[in-house]
């Protein structure tokens, strides 16, 4: 042991040592040996960076703020591949504690504008009231959760996969409020995670 070192020396500044002696890249909070930090600005601006060096992002409006290390990308954009590539561009960033993405993906206008027109005389308040559904869903969920909309005479018929049971009977809240909707059907909406309250 180097002779330098007292038997007194604190841990940290040993373990420190070690790591810079085998060359290990090891941050130790409250060493000499950590990086130095970058500034929330810094990292700000390198997200920016990494989002506009991204050519599927290049033409995306998102939104980047930076408080203690974390980061929150905000904005609305067209499609999930753009959504994820933007957060996977923030997380590149050394400094990024924590990401918050709240990006929003839009419904797709195009195929929103086909499905009006091809809605029958029969079932056009059945179709009308999909498509408020799914546009609510859209914008009220993330979008790793995919629920299917079918509505017959009113009734909203809801099938897939949300986390949790009060998530289902929050959807199930929400859907009622659409105008039109005679009463909502989730019986084919899952809740596969099991939550355990401590």
């Amino acid at each position: 042991m180097n002779k330098h070192l007292s038997k007194k020396a604190p841990l940290r500044a040993l373990l420190a040592m070690a790591a810079l002696s085998l060359g290990l890249g090891l941050a130790i909070p409250g060493s000499a040996a950590t990086d130095k930090t970058l500034s929330d600005n810094q990292i700000t601006d390198q997200v920016k960076q990494e989002i506009a060096g991204d050519p599927a992002l290049k033409s995306a409006d998102i939104g980047v703020q930076t408080a203690n290390g974390v980061v929150t990308l905000s904005g609305t954009v067209s499609d999930p591949h753009v959504k994820f590539a933007a957060a996977a561009a923030a997380i590149r960033v050394q400094g990024v504690r924590i990401l918050n993405d709240d990006i929003k993906v839009a419904p797709d206008r195009q195929k929103v504008a086909l499905a009006s027109r091809s809605v029958t005389h029969g079932s056009a308040r059945d179709d009308r009231i999909t498509l408020d559904v799914q546009q609510l869903l859209a914008e009220s969920l993330p979008s790793h959760y995919k629920v299917d909309v079918k509505t017959t005479d009113g009734v909203v018929h809801l099938r897939g996969e949300l986390k949790s049971n009060d998530a289902i009977a929050s959807v199930k809240d929400r859907v009622r409020q659409v105008d039109g909707v005679k009463s909502v059907d989730t019986s084919e909406l899952e809740a596969p995670y099991i939550s355990i309250a401590y």
